[in-house]
């Protein structure tokens, strides 16, 4: 499996400008499920993306989000859902009247948001 295949440090070693060995990285610490240490690895491989002297590669990095770009697409598309819903909703959990930042902080808390 890949999350147990050491190459991709040899790769980084070789070449630590490249994107190829964070790339590999990356793929190798979600295989193992350790997402923060994936996640910083991803952000790794993008700025490669974007210092690199080759334009091919830089273009390249059009085709990934970072987590703060994901982040805001994601309340891009929470905020044209919300412009149909009411104002204000009442949680039946809590039983408390929900305005539309606490439906937003309530949604972002959720375990499928995170």
């Amino acid at each position: 499996m890949l999350h147990s295949d050491p190459r991709y440090k040899q790769v980084i070693n070789l070449n630590p400008s490249s994107y190829r060995g964070y790339r590999l990285n990356h793929a190798a610490l979600h295989g193992a499920q350790r997402h923060d240490e994936a996640i910083a690895a991803f952000e790794i491989m993008l700025s490669k993306f974007e210092n690199a002297p080759n334009t091919h590669l830089r273009k390249l990095r059009q085709h990934y989000l970072s987590t703060s770009e994901a982040g805001d697409a994601i309340r891009q598309v929470i905020h044209v859902q919300l412009d149909n819903s009411p104002l204000r909703v009442l949680d039946t959990t809590t039983r408390l009247l929900c305005d539309r930042e606490a439906q937003i902080s309530i949604f972002e808390t959720r375990a499928a948001y995170n």
